[in-house]
């Protein structure tokens, strides 16, 4: 199965209104378009693995296996040997979740700080190479939240 990503990451803010003897402005600021270069596994930094899934966090907390997380098409693949790429975390819930480096064979995703999606939140960072590689002693994501809230998560590697 061949992975292309084209992680595309753009704001644009319009602020209209007027104060006294202005009459209506409207200010529109649109100077971050930040569209990176398409990721596949031809690319300069090369992306082969997709994993994407909703984690029903059970009893407050859960872990996230690197080495063993769902790709819609193949059921579970193995990451080991690749970086994190690309990542988007949601959150539909109304508590903040929290992804960590996990206890046991931790994976780093923010060096010592932890990743908190806020309520009804939504983070995608594109790492390009800062990453360490998935391996069989740096695996683990722990996400924490209240039981029953749920994270979506898409990891995109090469």
């Amino acid at each position: 199965m061949a992975v292309t990503c084209n992680p595309q990451f753009r704001m644009d803010t319009k602020l209209t209104g007027g104060g006294a003897g202005l009459g209506l402005r409207t200010l529109i600021f649109d100077e971050y378009d930040r569209t990176t270069p398409l990721y596949d596994a031809n690319s300069t930094l090369p992306v082969t693995k997709l994993a994407s899934d909703e984690l029903a966090i059970t009893g407050g907390t859960d872990t996230i296996d690197l080495t063993a997380v769902e790709n819609p098409a193949e059921g579970a693949i193995d990451l080991t040997g690749l970086k994190i790429r690309v990542l988007i975390l949601g959150n539909p819930g109304t508590n903040a979740i929290t992804v960590d480096k996990g206890a046991s064979n931790g994976y780093e995703l923010n060096g010592a700080d932890a990743i908190i999606v806020p309520a009804g939140g939504t983070i995608a960072i594109d790492f390009a190479d800062a990453l360490a590689d998935v391996s069989g002693t740096v695996k683990t994501l722990d996400v924490t939240g209240t039981a029953a809230d749920v994270l979506n998560y898409i990891f995109v590697a090469g």
